[in-house]
């Protein structure tokens, strides 16, 4: 059997970059990235097949401390371990740009506890930073990495040494994959050479909308907005969809419509544009949105959006 074909999970503190660097690996937007951190709230796979090797990256919501805070967060930290947990090949990234924390020696320490297989540690964004700031946030991220592994049985780290990755430019990324293609097992592929994605094409264009929220909101609101598709219609010039914008408050509803529809209707320019891009078409969107109280706090609520957003 000569080809390739294993699972690679994504793991790391919010913001570190790991949806940007799905994105740049399978070539096409299938999660939305916004400077905020905790943009990503499901699992998500991207397939990238090339040569005899296929790539089944695990996006995941970031590792963060969620004592005291919403269900949800617990839902979302829940979800990244579980990733660990199936994966064949784990990559934890750290932002070049803040180097080491106290938080990434508490999350790579528990990762190095619990991983079965092989784990390699990724210093991202390293295209946004001077080369005496790249040296600086490698030698942070190199330092916890060592004392980390002092501390641990861990024999299956693949490098001693951060990997350099920056998700805009795509020698970096094309390197990136080479080097996790070559530890993966042999195995026939799991997807379809055309595949990108196990996700509907609705859940992507939640993602699409749902970006938005992040972008063009305040830093706070996003966190308890969802997005659900109510139609999607696709046609040969034009795509039209109904998206309703979930939030958890009655108070949260007039922010995001803004005065006079002035937010929404931003919110609703800048996702008809992503979208157009997406579908390579004409598209018509209608949002309104919905209240939907303390869904962030409720596991019944939390389980059947996530269900909703991924129908």
């Amino acid at each position: 059997m000569n080809t390739r074909c294993g699972y690679i999970a994504l793991l790391g503190r919010p913001n570190a970059g790991k949806s940007t660097l799905l994105n740049a690996c399978i070539g096409q937007k299938i999660v939305g990235v916004s400077r905020r951190p905790q943009t990503t709230r499901n699992k998500v796979i991207g397939i990238s097949s090339e040569g005899d090797t296929q790539l089944v990256f695990l996006d995941t919501p970031g590792i963060h401390k969620a004592q005291g805070r919403a269900k949800i967060n617990h839902t979302m930290n829940k979800l990244a371990w579980s990733s660990a947990a199936d994966a064949d090949l784990i990559c934890y990234m750290v932002d070049a740009s803040k180097g080491w924390t106290g938080e990434d020696t508490l999350y790579f320490s528990a990762l190095l506890e619990h991983a079965k297989v092989p784990v390699v540690v990724l210093a991202s964004k390293a295209d946004a930073l001077k080369k005496a700031k790249i040296n600086e946030g490698v030698d942070s991220i190199l330092s916890g990495m060592k004392d980390c592994k002092e501390a641990s049985t861990f024999d299956q780290l693949l490098m001693d040494e951060p990997l350099l990755i920056s998700a805009k430019q795509k020698e970096s990324v094309e390197s990136f994959k080479l080097k996790l293609s070559s530890a993966l097992p042999k195995s026939p592929w799991l997807y379809g050479e055309d595949e990108l994605t196990d996700k509907p094409e609705r859940f992507l264009v939640s993602e699409l909308i749902r970006e938005q929220l992040f972008r063009k909101l305040g830093a706070e609101l996003p966190y308890g907005c969802g997005v659900t598709i109510e139609s999607m219609q696709t046609g040969e010039k034009i795509v039209r969809i109904k998206a309703c914008i979930i939030v958890a408050r009655a108070s949260h509803k007039p922010m995001v419509i803004g005065k006079g529809g002035r937010s929404i209707k931003e919110i609703g320019k800048e996702s008809r544009l992503s979208l157009e891009q997406h579908f390579e078409n004409k598209v018509y969107l209608e949002l309104f949105v919905k209240v939907k109280e303390n869904w962030i706090d409720r596991s019944d609520l939390i389980c059947a959006f996530q269900q909703i957003e991924e129908a």
